[in-house]
């Protein structure tokens, strides 16, 4: 099986920025090898960068979002 290419202006497309409130809850579910805050820098993670310069949260607003994102 193949993946799709990218679309083809994806250069020039600016992705959706969500605010979020000071003081609200984030879920993650994490091992012991990291802390909760860590910005993932490998090139390992869905939406990480393809080479490594920056770095990526997984968060979510919900419990079973962070459970998702994480085991399925």
């Amino acid at each position: 099986m193949t993946v799709p290419l990218p679309p083809a202006d994806l250069h020039s497309r600016n992705p959706k920025m969500v605010p979020i409130p000071v003081g609200s809850d984030l879920h993650r579910f994490y091992t012991a090898t990291y802390e909760p805050i860590f910005f993932d820098r490998s090139t390992s993670g869905r939406f990480n960068a393809p080479d490594g310069s920056f770095g990526v949260l997984y968060v979510a607003r919900l419990v079973n979002g962070a459970f998702a994102e994480t085991f399925l």
